[in-house]
């Protein structure tokens, strides 16, 4: 039984092989009649041409500026290419043209091929990109790719920028409102001990006798650090040893809060900058993106393949309709 089962199915597999070639014909005017609609696919559709241009993007984790380091949102490339998908900015790069001589025209991000290794720490991202400009009009395409390169860098440093600001604006506020406390603190701290300095007056007869045996630990002393002779020549220094500490506390403390109030005036001076120059950004922050691209190659069309791509495109056509004149016809000789 096994057997003539599988010479009845070779048996079906051959008469459909032979019913293929018998009416050869019928397949062949499916086939010839779809590689026709593939000719006036090749010749309606507008013919079209690519322009191509590389550059690199290298970005590092943050942008250095006088206001301090920012911190990027991230450091993929291909987050910022994104926006040559966009509807929006296809139309910016438009604006530059007259619609008569502009055409249809698409643009392709290519990114370079990387070779990872499996045991890597640490995430890499492509640096290496084309630019290819697909259109219809030949003249058109290079300048086409020159100013969209251009909006794109003029769009991603004008929104940096302000994501820069707007960073920059709040961590400043916030140091301000921190230095501010911090001096006000200080200051009730200073007044504090003006008051214990002012009310402070010799050590008594009997406190000087207590520190006899303590003069002369102090001066027979082998290891003593900046703290410690600060402290015994003030304890030296007989009843008003309590008044001169007290008074060099004072001192310490002031030079702190002077420090501070400096440091306040120069964030101010900054947070007054950024409020003033909010509306031209470009001149606080020049460029920070631009600064991280760099262009490998020109705008150049590329080699024209129309007849190459038109004979691919004729063939698929001429397979598809062998394919389903194939299936038609075995259907049609199966159910007669």
């Amino acid at each position: 039984m096994k057997i003539n089962s599988k010479t009845f199915n070779a048996k079906n597999e051959f008469d459909l092989f032979y019913t293929i070639v018998k009416n050869w014909k019928p397949i062949l005017i499916f086939s010839l009649a779809f590689s026709l609609v593939g000719i006036g696919y090749v010749f309606i559709i507008p013919k079209t041409y690519t322009s191509s241009t590389a550059f690199s993007i290298s970005l590092d984790k943050t942008i250095e500026t006088a206001y301090g380091n920012y911190p990027l949102k991230t450091q993929n490339p291909s987050h910022y290419l994104s926006l040559f998908d966009s509807r929006g900015f296809k139309d910016d790069v438009s604006k530059s043209f007259k619609k008569s001589e502009l055409g249809e025209f698409r643009f392709k991000i290519i990114k370079e091929r990387l070779d990872l290794p499996p045991n890597r720490k640490h995430l890499i991202f492509p640096s290496k990109f084309k630019l290819r400009v697909i259109g219809t009009n030949k003249t058109q395409l290079n300048s086409i790719s020159d100013t969209a390169i251009s909006s794109f860098l003029a769009i991603t440093d004008k929104k940096l920028g302000e994501d820069m600001y707007h960073y920059y604006f709040s961590t400043l506020q916030q140091e301000v409102e921190k230095l501010q406390f911090n001096i006000q603190t200080k200051n009730s701290f200073i007044e504090s001990l003006n008051i214990d300095t002012s009310n402070r007056g010799e050590l008594s007869s009997e406190s000087l006798t207590s520190l006899d045996s303590l003069k002369t630990r102090l001066l027979d002393g082998a290891q003593m650090n900046n703290n410690t002779l600060l402290i015994s020549s003030m304890l030296l220094n007989e009843g008003k040893g309590a008044k001169n500490y007290l008074d060099a506390v004072l001192t310490v403390e002031q030079v702190e809060l002077k420090k501070l109030q400096n440091e306040l005036k120069n964030k101010k001076l900054l947070l007054d900058k950024l409020n003033d120059q909010e509306k031209k950004l470009h001149g606080v922050f020049d460029k920070p993106f631009s600064n991280s691209f760099i262009s490998l190659s020109v705008a150049e069309l590329q080699e024209d393949k129309w007849l190459s791509n038109s004979i691919k495109q004729i063939l698929i056509f001429f397979l598809a309709g062998f394919f389903i004149g194939s299936v038609v016809v075995s259907f049609r000789i199966y159910y007669k």
